[in-house]
């Protein structure tokens, strides 16, 4: 026995059309409301502080500096609690350390020393997400100390180098050929060009 008998379907159907002939019509337009009631307002300085991201060759970098040692009671001061002692992770953090060579394998290990291509995206990271708790409130001497630390822990620099936004794009990232350029025009158009 069919599921629908047809003076069922016949119901249906009238039921199916009385439904979307009173809910939406061709001639309705919907417009979005100017103001939602919640919230406020972002003023551009704060756009700009949020949406800064600092490009491989540097430019934008603030200043500040940054030293192993400094660097060191940051992360244990900031960061340790997340991503452990050993900068291996935990539970709650990624590893930031180990993992080079392991992208082209069946287990990648994606840390800052196995996957960042440039030493810029770390800054702009870190300033910008952590720690977790308080993104955005490491000052940028805070920020330049924990790279160092991170990154001289990873063999990618020297403990005594000291870190600022002269030097921070001349760092060889281990990863930095590890990327192949997207090439779609759509992907990277300006606005002049649209």
């Amino acid at each position: 026995m069919p599921m629908f008998s047809p003076p069922k379907i016949i119901i249906l159907s009238v039921l199916f059309v009385t439904m979307a002939s009173n809910t939406w019509s061709v001639d309705e337009t919907f417009t979005y409301p100017e103001n939602y009631d919640f919230g406020e307002r972002v003023s551009n300085e704060r756009l700009t502080a949020l949406t800064t991201s600092i490009p491989p060759d540097g430019e934008g970098l603030p200043a500040g500096t940054g030293t192993f040692v400094a660097g060191k009671q940051v992360y244990l001061n900031k960061c340790e609690g997340c991503h452990g002692v050993d900068l291996t992770g935990t539970e709650l953090g990624r590893p930031l350390i180990g993992g080079r060579g392991s992208l082209t394998t069946d287990a990648p290990i994606k840390t800052i020393e196995s996957y960042w291509p440039y030493a810029t995206s770390i800054f702009s990271y870190v300033r910008d997400t952590m720690p977790t708790t308080a993104p955005g409130s490491l000052s940028n001497s805070e920020v330049y100390s924990v790279m160092v630390y991170i990154l001289a822990s990873a063999n990618i620099i020297s403990s005594d180098m000291v870190l600022d936004a002269s030097n921070v794009s001349t760092i060889q990232m281990p990863n930095l050929g590890g990327f192949v350029a997207d090439s779609r025009p759509d992907v990277f158009a300006t606005l002049d060009s649209e």
